[in-house]
Formats: C-alpha cells, sequence, structure tokens
C-alpha cells in the first residue's frame, strides 16, 4: 500500500469492524462508536478543515469544499483540537510530520516515523521503534520509549513499558495504575473494560475492580451505558453494573444520542434508552448516531438515516465515516469525498 493510503487504511481500521469487534471480544456486535457523550449538535463541531486527497496527495478544504492547504503531503489526518499532521519524505531527514493549524499555517515540525491527532493535549508520535507523547508545542512530554501506546482519554492513556502490561499514564507520563492484565481497554464514563480468565468486567479510575468480571463478551461504556454478552444474548448495563436492559438482542452496539443499534433478528434496527424499538428492523449494518445521522448498511452499500429512520440518499458507498462537523467522509471504489447532513456532495469522490 502507497504511503499516500495509509491514513485511509488506518481510518478503515476503525471502521471496518461493524460486525466483528465488540470492545475486545466477539463476532456479533456492532463497532464501537467512540462517540462523546457530550458531543456537539448537528454541525457545530469546531474543524475548519478537511483531509482531501488528489493525484496521491494530500491536503486540506473548509467545510464549503474549497482546497485551502495544497495537496503536498504523502500522508494527512483529520484536525483534532486545533491541529492536524500531515507527513511527508524529506530527503536527509526521513519522514517529517507538519502539525498544521486550521487557518492553513505550520505550527511545529517533529520527525518521526507516525505521528497522530491530539487528544486531551497531547499527540503520540513512533520514533525508532518506541512511543511517546508530544504536547502542542511539539515538545516531549514523554520520551519515546513504550512499546505500545494508545490515545489519552479521559486524561490517562493506555500503555505497554519493557515488562509488555497494560498501565496507564497520567498527562505528565507519571504511571497513576498498573495491571496484569493482557486485554484492557481505554476508560469510557470513568471506567476501563478488561478482561480475566474469559471474563469481562471493569476497572475504576484507581485500577480496582469496580464491576467484577462476569460477562461472556463486553463492551466500553458509552453514554453511561454498556452493551454486555450473558450466555447467548446482549444486554446493558448502567456503571454500577445492574442490568438497565436485560439481554435479549443478539447483537448490541453503543448508545449515542438516545439510541443503539441492536439486532433481534436477521437485520438490525435502533432501540431508546428503555430497549424499545424506534426504528425497525431494515439493515445488514448498523452505528450509532453521531451528529443526528447514523451510518447503515442495506445490502452491501452505506448510507446515513435521520433519527426517525429515513435515509438523507440512496445507500451507494463503499464505506463511510461518521459525521463530524457537520461533513461526513465516504469512499466509493478507491475515491474519496465528503457530504453533507442532507447527503449532498461538499467533495465529490475523486482520486
Amino acid at each position: 500500500m502507497s504511503p499516500a493510503m495509509k491514513p485511509l487504511k488506518i481510518w478503515a481500521v476503525v471502521f471496518c469492524a461493524v460486525l466483528l469487534i465488540p470492545s475486545f471480544a466477539g463476532c456479533d456486535s456492532a463497532e464501537p462508536s467512540g462517540d462523546d457523550p457530550n458531543a456537539n449538535p448537528p454541525g457545530t463541531a469546531d474543524i475548519a478543515l478537511y483531509p482531501v486527497e488528489r493525484d496521491d496527495r494530500w491536503g486540506y478544504m473548509d467545510a464549503t469544499g474549497r482546497l485551502v492547504i495544497q495537496p503536498e503531503y504523502s500522508e494527512a489526518f483529520p484536525f483534532s483540537e486545533g491541529l492536524a499532521p500531515a507527513g511527508r519524505w524529506v530527503s536527509g531527514r526521513g519522514t517529517v510530520w507538519t502539525y498544521l493549524r486550521e487557518n492553513g499555517s505550520e505550527a511545529f515540525e517533529i520527525q518521526a516515523s507516525d505521528a497522530y491527532p491530539f487528544k486531551d493535549g497531547r499527540a503520540r508520535v513512533y520514533v525508532d521503534g518506541r512511543w511517546g507523547f508530544i504536547d502542542s508545542t511539539g515538545t516531549y512530554i514523554v520520551n519515546p520509549f513504550m512499546s505500545s501506546a494508545h490515545d489519552f482519554s479521559e486524561g490517562r492513556a493506555r500503555v505497554k513499558t519493557i515488562d509488555w502490561r497494560w498501565k496507564f499514564i497520567d498527562e505528565t507520563g507519571a504511571i497513576v495504575v498498573e495491571t496484569e492484565l493482557d486485554e484492557v481497554a481505554d476508560y469510557s464514563d470513568g471506567l476501563a473494560l478488561f478482561e480475566e480468565e474469559g471474563n469481562w468486567g471493569y476497572l475504576d479510575q484507581s485500577g480496582n475492580e469496580a464491576i467484577a468480571p462476569q460477562f461472556d463478551e463486553a463492551r466500553s461504556f458509552s453514554n453511561g451505558r454498556a452493551a454486555v454478552k450473558v450466555g447467548e444474548n446482549w444486554g446493558y448495563i448502567g456503571t454500577t453494573g445492574q442490568f438497565v436492559i436485560q439481554p435479549r438482542f443478539i447483537s448490541a452496539g453503543d448508545y449515542s444520542e438516545g439510541l443503539a443499534p441492536v439486532r433481534t433478528e436477521n437485520t438490525w434496527e435502533y432501540v431508546d434508552e428503555a430497549g424499545a424499538r424506534v426504528i425497525p428492523p431494515h439493515f445488514t449494518g448498523a452505528r450509532a448516531f453521531s451528529e443526528g445521522r447514523a451510518a447503515v448498511m442495506i445490502n452491501n452499500d452505506w448510507t446515513f438515516i435521520r433519527p426517525g429512520g429515513g435515509a438523507i440518499r440512496d445507500a451507494g458507498f463503499d464505506e463511510v465515516w461518521d459525521f463530524e462537523g457537520g461533513l461526513a467522509r465516504v469512499r466509493i471504489d478507491e475515491r474519496i469525498g465528503y457530504i453533507d447532513l442532507d447527503g449532498s456532495y461538499v467533495w465529490f469522490p475523486e482520486n
């Protein structure tokens, strides 16, 4: 795969697990949405520019589809917290990442094999086979020494050091939770999903068991609820571990904006917070709502629906990403474009 396709590949990994990966286990749950319970209303996210590809090079457009930063990068990621990393090969230096501001100016450069968007004021970078974290000036807050690292979430980052056990560090790099666990997820709603001897439970912020491992499969919390599997069926628990919806679904996704995708038959539907059907079974794939729209698959093609269940346009995309800042990225074959909340193109798919 060419360098120009790398961001597409990474984002696709996040997306394509729609019916394959719960938080860690199993093969019958919708994809984790990663939605922020305090997400902005539709179209109000503070995003000024969006990455676009032209002739195997990446640049950035604004929300109207006007090209603002010319395509000159081999890799480019979305903006987050006012900055976006874009990489290119520089003779004599190797891969250099430029963190761009939303006005198109350059904030700083860093030499690294990989660099990622900011989360909670920190960005992870990969240098000489190790992971570290930088702040918004490009200064290392945590020097590259970790064998594995994930983005910050709720002020903590999940990392592995030389002992290959998961730990959580705070924004200064100090270890605040040590574990002996092989599988643990990021913190969400103050709890971190973990696996022990084939059962799933949740850690509190001190690393102690908040909800004992007792579920056959489970997902991270979203909007104060987590989908868990007992026997053959999925239900939902609250942050105290008590069931708010008893297990009765074949598959279950994350709650967002008051709705969750679930499967009680061969196709997916949406239920409200009481578990009552709101949008009838109709979809071969379904994701959580974001900015008032949810990605759904009809046969083998994707589109988006409104909360009432109506599609914003006919299904025809090979792949889609969630709406953010009023726009959603879409793919047809290898061509990338953007649509607005009504389904109209802002950037027509092109190579």
